[in-house]
């Protein structure tokens, strides 16, 4: 990444954490990333958009069993059932690892700069 930074509020001040996360990441690609987590928002939900020079997709990664997609115009939505236990490969890869019974699945360098981003966003360094 070229440049990471973020920002953190205490908005309702129930508790001494952070409630509002905010987040940007400019990538070598020049593609850039931008994220706000509220955990003190009226309503639950969750949405991902990717915005291209053709169009749009937007997803939900909980809450919604639809992908809306716009392309030169065009809306598409598709919808599908919802997937029953989705993190069971790669729990069962992240298992096997620790009873020596496969690759690790996930490098700890990729872990690390993950990360090293968040700390970015929400500490400043």
């Amino acid at each position: 990444a070229i440049k990471v930074q973020g920002n953190v509020f205490n908005q309702a001040g129930l508790y001494n954490a952070p409630d509002l996360v905010t987040g940007n990441i400019r990538f070598n690609n020049n593609v850039e990333f931008n994220g706000s987590w509220n955990f003190n928002a009226d309503i639950s939900t969750d949405h991902c958009e990717i915005i291209g020079s053709k169009g749009n997709i937007r997803f939900s990664f909980f809450s919604n069993n639809t992908i809306e997609l716009t392309l030169e115009g065009q809306r598409s939505i598709f919808e599908f059932d919802s997937l029953q236990h989705v993190q069971q490969p790669m729990i069962e890869k992240t298992v096997n690892y620790f009873l020596g019974r496969g690759n690790n699945p996930c490098l700890g360098s990729e872990a690390a700069i993950t990360m090293q981003w968040m700390d970015i966003m929400v500490n400043g360094s």
